[in-house]
């Protein structure tokens, strides 16, 4: 392909880009997660087997191992043409003209046309312990590329479950039920690629396994069903191929007995164990001697497969690159507030309904809802809940009832998304060692493969105490500690939100609003500072005195038991506008309820001498100060009308002053009024 040609790919790729309703039309039954679309297959089957990146046009159908780099192959790859002809079929949809000549290309075969009640192969895969997992099917017919699909198996009506669902992922003959010898009970495994190979072994009685979705889809929790056993790779003979091999060696090298590859002599292009089985000459004594005499597996020399974090190409990160390059979108756990792959925290004295909160929040995001009415999720998570304080009958009856306050048609699904594990005790994954910084404990090990094998979105560890075995105020200790978090969210591609407690200074009851300010402030947060400054996102629980519950909250409130109802804030997001408070009751079975603050106000003058307290409460402890046009409501969530009377009540009390900020443009609220209000100089103007 020529260099025009490349300018009309490229021109033609950002057209389909620019008009999403193109891609949406293509795979109907597509849904949107972050920047991809996700279907079942390339013709929008459901499902998440296909997916393709809405911003680049890269896609990837792992069910048929095929991918691209464009919209033009994918139109391609799914109407079985030429790409000349696909840039045609776009250009003729969008209405683009095509200015250079456009070659036309081999055409491809369509893919086999999917009967659900008739595959032509069906290959179960099984648990450990015997239980069916799931089915990989395959249709296949003269004329056709193969299409492969993968299901849960029947429902009650005895019909075919067209997807995996939440199945965990296995390899394949892992136990006796598809035949003997399996991997359970055998030393000695070959991996293949693909199923029909591994059967082919298997009836050769050599004990044979592999992976769902061929090639390049090896995940490193298989590697604990092969734990000291003897491994022989044979690869097809291809590049994916041997990059498979490659990968799957070195997923295995920690834990098995040895590990061999194996490249079978003869083969062409693309061949594999079946074409090399009818070759004259070759039988399955021949093939033993091969895996015999073949030499162990070792890394290549100096490899480093965990790179030092500032061992970089820095030449990458120039300002030109993020000038000329319009950012990527945020990728949200909670839309706005909490971004994927980030660090939280949840923060109140004990008691307070952090663990109850918790739960609740995990069913809502298991179901896709909006937390509480308040932060939106994108799309449904898997939540890992464990706890190392509360019992399974505790975490039962809040999980329980948490899951039922859901609609009803999402209450399965979202139960199917979540894992709640009562782990009483300390089980702490790293331990101080001094100035020296933290050494990492077996629990680790233990925890990883949790996550490894169940792969959730979000984790909460409660509480951080019992995990992070270090001094919370020692400074390095925690920020090493918080490192070793950290590791685990980029290995596993997840959140962690863990559950803490605040410092004394915060009190267990707040009984005035302007101590409320300081118990929802993220200095309340105990500990060293490095665990605040290590969140990105920290939530703090106030529980409300008996007094400033009925003056908040209106009668409901009244004449309860202090701590019957509590405030809680954001008080430390990355992202977005600052949070105002949100305020909740206890209800019927210990679940938390949203209520609404009936007593906002009180009187102007009430409000600006509230606002004047907030403004020198940040001044003495050089927190940043607050906006002369917003001030109330990045402080109190106030709205525009309450904030501006209260603001200009102040200022005309000669309470607060507006000054010019030291940096930057714009004014900010100062605590001093007149002449002399430009020289407080405690402020963070950052």
């Amino acid at each position: 392909m020529n260099a025009a040609q490349n300018l009309d790919f490229q021109a033609i790729n950002s057209a389909v880009l620019a008009n999403p309703s193109f891609l949406e039309r293509r795979l109907p039954n597509a849904k949107r997660q972050g920047r991809e679309l996700k279907a079942g297959d390339i013709h929008g089957a459901p499902g998440d087997s296909f997916s393709i990146n809405i911003e680049s046009g890269k896609w990837a159908d792992f069910a048929t191992d095929e991918s691209g780099g464009d919209t033009v192959s994918f139109v391609a790859a799914q109407e079985g043409i030429g790409q000349g002809e696909a840039a045609r079929l776009i250009s003729d949809a969008l209405g683009l003209p095509i200015t250079a000549p456009l070659v036309r290309k081999s055409k491809k075969l369509p893919y086999c046309p999917i009967d659900w009640d008739n595959p032509s192969h069906v290959y179960p895969y099984y648990n450990p312990d015997g239980s069916h997992a799931y089915d990989v099917l395959r249709w296949e017919k003269e004329g056709y590329r193969k299409s492969i699909r993968q299901s849960k198996g029947f429902d009650e009506n005895g019909n075919r479950i067209q997807s995996r669902l939440d199945a965990k992922q296995v390899p394949y003959n892992l136990c006796a039920a598809i035949g003997t010898p399996s991997v359970s009970d055998s030393s000695f495994v070959v991996i293949v690629e693909g199923e029909n190979k591994a059967n082919s072994l298997l009836d050769m009685d050599i004990c044979a396994s592999c992976n769902p979705g061929g090639a390049g889809k090896w995940m490193p929790e298989y590697a604990q069903y092969f734990k000291g056993k003897g491994i022989v790779i044979l690869p097809d003979n291809d590049d994916p191929g041997k990059k498979h091999a490659a990968a799957v060696a070195e997923s295995l090298a920690p834990v098995a007995e040895y590990v061999k590859i194996v490249d079978l002599p003869g083969l062409p292009e693309k061949g594999d164990v079946l074409d090399w089985l009818q070759m004259p000459g070759n039988d399955k004594e021949r093939l033993q001697a091969l895996m015999n005499d073949a030499p162990y597996w070792k890394p290549e020399p100096g490899k480093e497969p965990d790179p030092r974090p500032l061992s970089i190409d820095w030449t990458a990160c120039g300002g030109v690159s993020y000038l000329t390059a319009y950012p990527e979108q945020f990728q949200y756990l909670l839309r706005w507030a909490f971004l994927q792959g980030e660090l939280g925290l949840i923060s109140g004295p004990p008691g307070s309904g952090k663990g109850t909160f918790s739960l609740q929040m995990a069913a809502y995001m298991a179901a896709g809802l909006p937390v509480f009415d308040w932060w939106e999720v994108p799309e449904p998570v898997k939540v890992l809940y464990i706890s190392a304080e509360d019992s399974r009958p505790v975490i039962h009856r809040r999980l329980h009832h948490a899951l039922i306050k859901l609609p009803e048609e999402m209450r399965y699904d979202a139960a199917a998304r979540i894992v709640a594990i009562p782990v009483r005790g300390r089980v702490n994954i790293c331990q101080c060692e001094g100035k020296a910084g933290v050494s990492l404990t077996a629990h680790l090990d233990d925890l990883r493969k949790i996550i490894s094998e169940f792969r959730p979105g979000l984790v909460f560890l409660d509480t951080l105490s019992r995990f992070l075995g270090v001094d919370e105020n020692d400074n390095p200790a925690m920020t090493a500690a918080c490192g070793v978090i950290e590791e685990i969210m980029k290995e596993y591609g997840c959140n962690v939100i863990m559950l803490h407690h605040v410092n004394k200074a915060a009190g267990d009851c707040v009984n005035k609003e302007d101590e409320l300010a300081k118990a929802l402030n993220q200095t309340a947060i105990r500990g060293a500072s490095a665990l605040a400054g290590a969140v990105r996102f920290a939530v703090v629980f106030a529980p409300l005195g008996k007094d400033l519950a009925g003056k908040l909250l209106g009668e409901e409130a009244k004449d309860k038991a202090a701590g019957s109802y509590l405030a809680i804030r954001a008080a430390k997001k990355n992202i977005g506008v600052p949070e105002p408070r949100l305020y909740f009751g206890r209800g019927e079975n210990g679940l938390l309820y949203r209520m609404e603050e009936v007593n906002t106000a009180g009187t102007i003058e009430e409000d600006a001498r509230k606002l004047a307290e907030e403004v020198k409460r940040r001044a003495e402890t050089g927190e940043k100060a607050l906006s002369a046009s917003k001030g109330g409501r990045e402080a109190f969530g106030w709205g525009d009308t309450q904030n501006k009377k209260a603001t200009a009540k102040a200022i005309q009390l000669g309470l607060l002053a507006e000054v010019d900020k030291e940096k930057g443009k714009g004014k900010v609220l100062s605590p001093k009024a007149g002449e002399d209000s430009q020289d407080f100089g405690m402020f963070n103007y950052e």
